[in-house]
């Protein structure tokens, strides 16, 4: 932008390597981050938990009430892995004309 000027630092585009416990949760309908981007964030932090939350946006913490158990969870015991199960009931199942259901399940 021509408005600032560069102020370009070494090491700036470099991945934070870190031990620390981190929780990365990743809205599959966040229209501001990918999804996708979680994981290549987490591939340098040793002890990260890495999730996809279906049908979530950006902030699924303060929306969904899965990914806020989750995350109270990692807060309260963050060397643990936390329980994820309810991730599984957050994508939808429709019936489709044919009689089979979506995702793979009859």
């Amino acid at each position: 932008c021509a408005a600032f000027t560069p102020s370009p630092r070494d090491g700036f585009h470099d991945p934070i390597v870190s031990d620390i416990p981190t929780l990365v949760l990743n809205g599959t309908l966040d229209i501001q981050t990918s999804w996708k981007w979680g994981g290549i964030a987490a591939r340098t932090l040793r002890h990260a938990h890495n999730y996809i939350v279906p049908e979530a946006g950006h902030g699924s913490i303060a929306y969904q009430p899965c990914a806020s158990n989750i995350s109270v969870a990692f807060v309260n015991a963050p060397d643990a892995v936390p329980d994820t199960s309810c991730l599984a009931t957050l994508t939808p199942h429709f019936v489709l004309p044919d009689g089979t259901m979506s995702g793979g399940a009859n």
